[in-house]
Protein backbone atom coordinates (compact mmCIF):
# COMPACT_ATOMS: atom_id res chain seq x y z
CA UNK A 1 0.00 0.00 0.00
CA UNK A 2 1.30 3.75 -0.49
CA UNK A 3 3.18 5.14 2.74
CA UNK A 4 1.66 9.09 3.49
CA UNK A 5 4.33 10.97 5.28
CA UNK A 6 2.89 14.30 6.91
CA UNK A 7 5.28 17.06 6.57
CA UNK A 8 5.55 19.65 10.21
CA UNK A 9 2.61 22.12 9.35
CA UNK A 10 3.40 25.94 10.86
CA UNK A 11 0.96 27.34 12.93
CA UNK A 12 0.17 29.67 9.60
CA UNK A 13 -0.71 26.40 7.40
CA UNK A 14 -3.83 24.81 7.32
CA UNK A 15 -3.49 21.48 8.94
CA UNK A 16 -5.47 19.56 6.20
CA UNK A 17 -4.44 16.00 5.26
CA UNK A 18 -6.08 16.56 1.67
CA UNK A 19 -4.25 17.90 -1.26
CA UNK A 20 -5.24 21.53 -2.49
CA UNK A 21 -6.36 21.12 -6.05
CA UNK A 22 -3.92 23.10 -8.72
CA UNK A 23 -0.44 22.52 -6.27
CA UNK A 24 2.34 20.37 -7.35
CA UNK A 25 3.29 17.47 -5.67
CA UNK A 26 6.56 19.04 -4.46
CA UNK A 27 4.90 21.65 -3.02
CA UNK A 28 1.82 19.94 -1.48
CA UNK A 29 1.64 20.17 2.33
CA UNK A 30 1.94 16.19 2.21
CA UNK A 31 4.76 14.20 0.66
CA UNK A 32 2.99 11.10 -1.13
CA UNK A 33 4.98 8.31 -2.15
CA UNK A 34 3.62 5.88 -5.04
CA UNK A 35 1.80 2.60 -3.90
CA UNK A 36 4.31 -0.31 -4.94
CA UNK A 37 3.44 -2.03 -7.94
CA UNK A 38 6.10 -4.75 -7.83
CA UNK A 39 4.02 -7.26 -7.04
CA UNK A 40 2.20 -7.23 -10.71
CA UNK A 41 5.53 -7.28 -12.20
CA UNK A 42 4.83 -11.31 -11.31
CA UNK A 43 3.51 -13.47 -13.06
CA UNK A 44 1.65 -14.98 -10.25
CA UNK A 45 -0.28 -11.94 -9.87
CA UNK A 46 -1.83 -12.51 -13.47
CA UNK A 47 -3.65 -16.17 -13.37
CA UNK A 48 -4.98 -17.64 -16.36
CA UNK A 49 -8.37 -16.82 -17.63
CA UNK A 50 -11.28 -19.21 -16.74
CA UNK A 51 -12.20 -19.06 -20.46
CA UNK A 52 -8.64 -20.60 -21.66
CA UNK A 53 -8.61 -23.11 -18.94
CA UNK A 54 -12.02 -24.84 -19.08
CA UNK A 55 -11.62 -24.77 -23.27
CA UNK A 56 -13.59 -28.01 -24.97
CA UNK A 57 -11.30 -30.94 -25.60
CA UNK A 58 -13.47 -32.99 -27.84
CA UNK A 59 -11.78 -31.64 -31.00
CA UNK A 60 -15.25 -30.80 -32.72
CA UNK A 61 -15.94 -27.59 -33.75
CA UNK A 62 -18.74 -25.78 -31.54
CA UNK A 63 -21.53 -23.76 -32.80
CA UNK A 64 -21.79 -20.38 -31.38
CA UNK A 65 -24.38 -17.61 -31.90
CA UNK A 66 -24.28 -14.19 -32.39
CA UNK A 67 -23.70 -13.32 -28.18
CA UNK A 68 -20.82 -15.77 -27.94
CA UNK A 69 -19.06 -14.75 -30.88
CA UNK A 70 -18.77 -11.01 -29.41
CA UNK A 71 -17.70 -12.43 -25.69
CA UNK A 72 -14.61 -14.10 -27.76
CA UNK A 73 -13.76 -11.42 -29.58
CA UNK A 74 -13.89 -9.03 -26.07
CA UNK A 75 -11.81 -11.73 -24.49
CA UNK A 76 -9.03 -11.72 -27.40
CA UNK A 77 -9.16 -8.33 -26.94
CA UNK A 78 -8.53 -8.22 -23.26
CA UNK A 79 -5.37 -10.71 -23.74
CA UNK A 80 -3.95 -7.87 -26.03
CA UNK A 81 -4.67 -5.40 -23.49
CA UNK A 82 -3.00 -7.52 -20.75
CA UNK A 83 0.16 -7.92 -23.15
CA UNK A 84 0.80 -4.49 -23.83
CA UNK A 85 0.04 -3.52 -20.22
CA UNK A 86 2.55 -6.69 -18.76
CA UNK A 87 5.16 -5.41 -21.49
CA UNK A 88 5.37 -1.72 -21.06
CA UNK A 89 5.34 -1.69 -17.55
CA UNK A 90 7.78 -4.76 -16.81
CA UNK A 91 9.87 -3.19 -19.18
CA UNK A 92 9.78 0.70 -17.98
CA UNK A 93 8.61 -0.08 -14.09
CA UNK A 94 11.38 1.43 -12.56
CA UNK A 95 11.52 4.48 -15.24
CA UNK A 96 10.62 8.01 -15.15
CA UNK A 97 8.20 6.89 -18.12
CA UNK A 98 5.53 4.99 -16.22
CA UNK A 99 2.84 6.48 -14.03
CA UNK A 100 2.37 4.69 -11.31
CA UNK A 101 -1.10 6.15 -10.55
CA UNK A 102 -1.80 5.56 -13.74
CA UNK A 103 -0.72 2.03 -14.02
CA UNK A 104 -3.09 1.08 -10.83
CA UNK A 105 -6.29 2.47 -12.48
CA UNK A 106 -5.28 0.65 -15.86
CA UNK A 107 -4.82 -3.18 -13.28
CA UNK A 108 -8.10 -2.04 -11.65
CA UNK A 109 -9.90 -1.99 -14.90
CA UNK A 110 -8.01 -5.05 -16.44
CA UNK A 111 -8.96 -6.92 -13.37
CA UNK A 112 -12.66 -6.05 -13.95
CA UNK A 113 -13.04 -6.91 -17.20
CA UNK A 114 -11.39 -10.43 -17.17
CA UNK A 115 -14.04 -11.22 -13.94
CA UNK A 116 -17.22 -9.91 -16.16
CA UNK A 117 -15.69 -11.83 -19.31
CA UNK A 118 -15.21 -15.30 -17.17
CA UNK A 119 -18.81 -14.97 -16.27
CA UNK A 120 -21.56 -16.36 -18.75
CA UNK A 121 -23.63 -13.36 -18.36
CA UNK A 122 -21.93 -10.16 -18.42
CA UNK A 123 -23.00 -6.87 -20.52
CA UNK A 124 -20.87 -6.61 -23.33
CA UNK A 125 -20.96 -2.88 -23.01
CA UNK A 126 -19.91 -2.63 -19.94
CA UNK A 127 -16.34 -5.07 -20.52
CA UNK A 128 -16.11 -2.82 -23.47
CA UNK A 129 -16.15 -0.02 -21.94
CA UNK A 130 -13.96 -1.19 -19.39
CA UNK A 131 -11.02 -1.85 -22.21
CA UNK A 132 -11.50 1.70 -24.12
CA UNK A 133 -10.50 3.16 -20.97
CA UNK A 134 -7.21 0.50 -19.92
CA UNK A 135 -6.01 1.19 -23.75
CA UNK A 136 -6.99 5.04 -23.36
CA UNK A 137 -4.84 5.34 -19.90
CA UNK A 138 -2.24 3.49 -21.82
CA UNK A 139 -0.43 6.16 -23.46
CA UNK A 140 0.19 7.46 -19.91
CA UNK A 141 2.83 4.62 -19.42
CA UNK A 142 4.37 4.55 -23.21
CA UNK A 143 8.21 5.47 -23.76
CA UNK A 144 9.17 8.07 -26.36
CA UNK A 145 9.39 5.49 -29.27
CA UNK A 146 6.23 3.56 -28.33
CA UNK A 147 4.33 6.68 -28.36
CA UNK A 148 5.39 7.95 -31.65
CA UNK A 149 4.95 4.43 -33.05
CA UNK A 150 1.44 4.14 -31.81
CA UNK A 151 0.43 7.45 -32.76
CA UNK A 152 1.60 7.19 -36.27
CA UNK A 153 -0.57 3.55 -36.70
CA UNK A 154 -3.40 5.39 -35.22
CA UNK A 155 -2.80 8.22 -37.71
CA UNK A 156 -2.38 6.11 -40.90
CA UNK A 157 -5.38 4.26 -39.85
CA UNK A 158 -7.70 7.17 -39.15
CA UNK A 159 -6.29 8.92 -42.56
CA UNK A 160 -7.10 5.83 -44.37
CA UNK A 161 -10.46 5.98 -43.14
CA UNK A 162 -10.76 9.81 -44.19
CA UNK A 163 -11.34 10.76 -40.63
CA UNK A 164 -10.14 14.31 -40.02
CA UNK A 165 -8.63 12.69 -36.44
CA UNK A 166 -5.81 11.45 -38.21
CA UNK A 167 -4.69 14.97 -39.81
CA UNK A 168 -4.68 16.43 -36.33
CA UNK A 169 -2.31 13.20 -34.79
CA UNK A 170 0.03 13.30 -37.57
CA UNK A 171 0.64 17.40 -36.95
CA UNK A 172 1.09 16.59 -33.42
CA UNK A 173 3.55 14.17 -33.95
CA UNK A 174 5.39 16.57 -36.25
CA UNK A 175 5.16 19.69 -34.53
CA UNK A 176 8.13 21.81 -33.78
CA UNK A 177 9.38 21.43 -30.31
CA UNK A 178 7.03 18.25 -29.17
CA UNK A 179 6.91 17.36 -26.06
CA UNK A 180 6.05 13.58 -24.84
CA UNK A 181 3.68 14.96 -22.55
CA UNK A 182 2.37 16.67 -25.70
CA UNK A 183 2.10 13.37 -27.73
CA UNK A 184 0.26 11.35 -25.04
CA UNK A 185 -2.24 14.13 -24.66
CA UNK A 186 -2.70 14.19 -28.32
CA UNK A 187 -3.04 10.35 -28.19
CA UNK A 188 -5.32 10.29 -25.23
CA UNK A 189 -7.86 12.95 -27.41
CA UNK A 190 -7.73 10.70 -30.30
CA UNK A 191 -8.65 7.33 -28.69
CA UNK A 192 -11.32 8.88 -26.12
CA UNK A 193 -12.92 10.14 -29.14
CA UNK A 194 -12.69 6.82 -30.93
CA UNK A 195 -14.32 4.91 -27.70
CA UNK A 196 -17.02 7.84 -27.84
CA UNK A 197 -17.92 7.46 -31.27
CA UNK A 198 -17.83 3.81 -31.32
CA UNK A 199 -19.99 3.65 -27.79
CA UNK A 200 -22.54 5.89 -29.51
CA UNK A 201 -22.55 3.76 -32.03
CA UNK A 202 -23.53 0.49 -29.88
CA UNK A 203 -26.00 2.14 -27.95
CA UNK A 204 -27.72 3.63 -31.26
CA UNK A 205 -27.65 -0.01 -32.32
CA UNK A 206 -29.47 -1.31 -29.36
CA UNK A 207 -32.01 2.15 -29.71
CA UNK A 208 -33.00 0.60 -33.46
CA UNK A 209 -33.20 -3.05 -32.31
CA UNK A 210 -35.53 -1.86 -29.73
CA UNK A 211 -37.64 0.00 -31.70
CA UNK A 212 -37.49 -2.60 -34.64
CA UNK A 213 -38.68 -5.13 -31.88
CA UNK A 214 -41.53 -2.78 -30.90
CA UNK A 215 -42.51 -2.65 -34.50
CA UNK A 216 -42.97 -6.54 -34.17
CA UNK A 217 -44.51 -6.31 -31.60
CA UNK A 218 -47.37 -4.01 -32.74
CA UNK A 219 -47.46 -5.55 -35.97
CA UNK A 220 -48.67 -9.18 -34.70
CA UNK A 221 -50.92 -6.89 -32.98
CA UNK A 222 -51.86 -5.15 -36.32
CA UNK A 223 -52.11 -8.60 -38.10
CA UNK A 224 -54.45 -9.94 -35.77
CA UNK A 225 -56.82 -7.39 -36.12
CA UNK A 226 -56.74 -6.90 -39.92
CA UNK A 227 -57.48 -10.97 -39.61
CA UNK A 228 -60.53 -10.56 -38.02
CA UNK A 229 -61.63 -7.24 -38.85
CA UNK A 230 -61.27 -6.80 -42.86
CA UNK A 231 -63.62 -9.83 -43.20
CA UNK A 232 -66.63 -7.72 -42.31
CA UNK A 233 -66.04 -4.81 -44.92
CA UNK A 234 -64.60 -7.47 -48.05
CA UNK A 235 -67.00 -7.93 -50.83
CA UNK A 236 -68.74 -11.48 -50.15
CA UNK A 237 -68.96 -12.39 -53.79
CA UNK A 238 -65.52 -11.66 -54.30
CA UNK A 239 -63.74 -13.87 -56.95
CA UNK A 240 -61.48 -15.26 -54.51
CA UNK A 241 -64.58 -17.03 -53.09
CA UNK A 242 -66.88 -17.73 -55.66
CA UNK A 243 -63.78 -19.88 -58.01
CA UNK A 244 -62.23 -22.25 -54.98
CA UNK A 245 -63.33 -24.16 -52.18
CA UNK A 246 -63.78 -21.42 -49.68
CA UNK A 247 -67.30 -21.30 -51.31
CA UNK A 248 -68.01 -23.83 -49.24
CA UNK A 249 -67.37 -22.81 -46.12
CA UNK A 250 -70.30 -20.32 -45.26
CA UNK A 251 -69.63 -18.06 -42.82
CA UNK A 252 -65.87 -18.33 -42.30
CA UNK A 253 -64.56 -17.81 -45.83
CA UNK A 254 -63.76 -14.51 -45.30
CA UNK A 255 -61.73 -14.90 -42.42
CA UNK A 256 -59.84 -18.15 -44.13
CA UNK A 257 -59.76 -16.35 -47.11
CA UNK A 258 -57.75 -13.30 -45.41
CA UNK A 259 -55.63 -15.23 -43.29
CA UNK A 260 -54.41 -17.37 -47.03
CA UNK A 261 -53.62 -13.68 -48.36
CA UNK A 262 -51.77 -13.06 -45.15
CA UNK A 263 -49.64 -15.96 -45.46
CA UNK A 264 -48.73 -15.64 -49.49
CA UNK A 265 -47.87 -11.83 -48.80
CA UNK A 266 -45.58 -12.97 -45.95
CA UNK A 267 -44.22 -15.55 -47.67
CA UNK A 268 -43.69 -12.97 -50.50
CA UNK A 269 -41.46 -10.88 -48.07
CA UNK A 270 -39.91 -13.71 -46.90
CA UNK A 271 -38.38 -14.69 -50.23
CA UNK A 272 -37.36 -11.27 -50.56
CA UNK A 273 -35.70 -10.98 -47.44
CA UNK A 274 -33.76 -14.20 -48.62
CA UNK A 275 -32.62 -12.17 -52.01
CA UNK A 276 -31.03 -9.61 -50.48
CA UNK A 277 -29.79 -11.44 -47.56
CA UNK A 278 -27.90 -13.74 -50.37
CA UNK A 279 -26.15 -10.80 -52.28
CA UNK A 280 -25.49 -8.54 -49.02
CA UNK A 281 -22.95 -8.44 -46.30
CA UNK A 282 -22.99 -7.30 -42.77
CA UNK A 283 -21.10 -6.48 -40.18
CA UNK A 284 -20.87 -7.80 -36.58
CA UNK A 285 -22.57 -4.71 -35.30
CA UNK A 286 -25.18 -4.71 -37.92
CA UNK A 287 -26.23 -8.47 -37.35
CA UNK A 288 -28.71 -8.56 -34.94
CA UNK A 289 -30.42 -6.02 -36.03
CA UNK A 290 -30.44 -7.31 -39.51
CA UNK A 291 -32.04 -10.38 -38.11
CA UNK A 292 -34.49 -8.20 -36.82
CA UNK A 293 -35.43 -6.76 -39.59
CA UNK A 294 -35.82 -9.98 -41.73
CA UNK A 295 -38.24 -11.30 -38.62
CA UNK A 296 -40.51 -7.95 -39.86
CA UNK A 297 -40.45 -8.47 -43.55
CA UNK A 298 -42.98 -11.22 -43.38
CA UNK A 299 -45.43 -9.25 -40.67
CA UNK A 300 -45.30 -6.02 -43.03
CA UNK A 301 -46.21 -7.81 -46.55
CA UNK A 302 -48.83 -9.77 -44.62
CA UNK A 303 -50.51 -6.57 -43.17
CA UNK A 304 -49.66 -4.89 -47.12
CA UNK A 305 -51.40 -7.89 -49.07
CA UNK A 306 -54.58 -8.39 -46.74
CA UNK A 307 -55.00 -4.31 -47.24
CA UNK A 308 -54.73 -4.20 -50.88
CA UNK A 309 -57.10 -7.19 -51.56
CA UNK A 310 -59.37 -6.04 -49.18
CA UNK A 311 -59.86 -2.85 -51.57
CA UNK A 312 -59.78 -4.79 -54.52
CA UNK A 313 -62.37 -7.37 -53.95
CA UNK A 314 -64.65 -3.73 -54.41
CA UNK A 315 -62.89 -2.63 -57.49
CA UNK A 316 -61.84 0.56 -56.01
CA UNK A 317 -58.83 0.82 -58.02
CA UNK A 318 -59.43 2.44 -61.46
CA UNK A 319 -58.73 0.50 -64.35
CA UNK A 320 -58.00 -3.04 -62.24
CA UNK A 321 -60.62 -5.52 -62.21
CA UNK A 322 -59.81 -8.99 -60.32
CA UNK A 323 -62.12 -11.88 -62.75
CA UNK A 324 -59.83 -14.94 -60.71
CA UNK A 325 -58.38 -16.05 -58.16
CA UNK A 326 -55.32 -16.48 -59.31
CA UNK A 327 -55.35 -12.48 -59.51
CA UNK A 328 -55.78 -12.30 -56.22
CA UNK A 329 -52.85 -14.80 -55.08
CA UNK A 330 -50.37 -13.30 -57.54
CA UNK A 331 -51.05 -9.94 -55.99
CA UNK A 332 -51.27 -10.92 -52.19
CA UNK A 333 -47.47 -12.41 -53.23
CA UNK A 334 -46.17 -8.95 -55.33
CA UNK A 335 -47.48 -6.93 -52.22
CA UNK A 336 -45.25 -9.07 -49.75
CA UNK A 337 -42.72 -8.91 -52.20
CA UNK A 338 -42.42 -5.05 -52.31
CA UNK A 339 -42.55 -5.20 -48.09
CA UNK A 340 -38.94 -3.18 -48.71
CA UNK A 341 -40.16 -0.35 -49.96
CA UNK A 342 -42.40 0.49 -46.85
CA UNK A 343 -39.59 -0.62 -44.10
CA UNK A 344 -37.43 1.77 -45.88
CA UNK A 345 -39.42 4.41 -44.39
CA UNK A 346 -38.49 2.92 -41.10
CA UNK A 347 -34.84 4.00 -41.61
CA UNK A 348 -33.06 7.18 -39.82
CA UNK A 349 -31.96 10.19 -41.63
CA UNK A 350 -28.71 9.89 -41.07
CA UNK A 351 -27.97 13.48 -41.70
CA UNK A 352 -30.16 15.05 -39.36
CA UNK A 353 -29.19 12.85 -36.10
CA UNK A 354 -26.62 13.78 -33.54
CA UNK A 355 -24.36 10.89 -34.49
CA UNK A 356 -22.18 12.77 -36.41
CA UNK A 357 -18.12 12.42 -36.41
CA UNK A 358 -16.88 15.53 -34.03
CA UNK A 359 -14.31 17.68 -36.02
CA UNK A 360 -11.04 17.43 -34.88
CA UNK A 361 -9.31 20.87 -34.17
CA UNK A 362 -7.00 22.31 -36.80
CA UNK A 363 -3.55 21.89 -36.21
CA UNK A 364 -0.29 23.71 -37.88
CA UNK A 365 2.00 21.98 -39.69
CA UNK A 366 5.71 20.77 -38.93
CA UNK A 367 7.65 23.96 -38.35
CA UNK A 368 4.77 26.20 -38.71
CA UNK A 369 3.28 28.54 -35.59
CA UNK A 370 0.83 27.33 -32.80
CA UNK A 371 4.23 24.85 -31.30
CA UNK A 372 2.97 22.89 -28.37
CA UNK A 373 3.39 24.64 -24.83
CA UNK A 374 6.66 23.25 -23.42
CA UNK A 375 8.94 24.58 -20.68
CA UNK A 376 11.63 27.49 -20.67
CA UNK A 377 14.66 25.31 -21.79
CA UNK A 378 17.62 25.99 -19.41
CA UNK A 379 20.94 23.94 -18.71
CA UNK A 380 19.33 21.10 -16.80
CA UNK A 381 16.84 18.20 -17.46
CA UNK A 382 13.10 19.26 -17.58
CA UNK A 383 11.53 18.40 -13.95
CA UNK A 384 9.00 16.41 -15.71
CA UNK A 385 9.27 13.71 -18.22
CA UNK A 386 6.46 14.66 -19.87
CA UNK A 387 7.96 18.33 -20.41
CA UNK A 388 11.10 16.26 -22.17
CA UNK A 389 11.49 17.21 -25.95
CA UNK A 390 11.01 14.35 -28.14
Amino acid sequence: MGIVKTKSHSSEEPASNERTIGIDPENSPIDIVSEDLSKWLKESAWHQPKWLTNRNNSGKLLDKNFEEYVMNALRWRYMRLEGDFRTVFNNYYNTEYVDKVTARRIIAFLESAREALEKDNCDPLDVSNLLDMADQYMVWLYPPHVANAQSAALASQLKAQNNSWGNYLEGEINRSGQTLGGLRAALDKVKQVQNEENQTIQINSGLQIERLEMLIKWGKIVLIVMIIGLPWIMKSDAVIFKDTILQEMIGIKQWIGMLIIGIIGGVGAFLSGLLQVRRTRVTQGEFKESVIQFKLRPVVGAIFAMFIAALLSWDVISGIEIKNAGAFILIAFLCGFSERYFLNLLKIDDEGNSTAVPSAPVVASAGGQNPAPTKEEGNGEPENVNQRKL
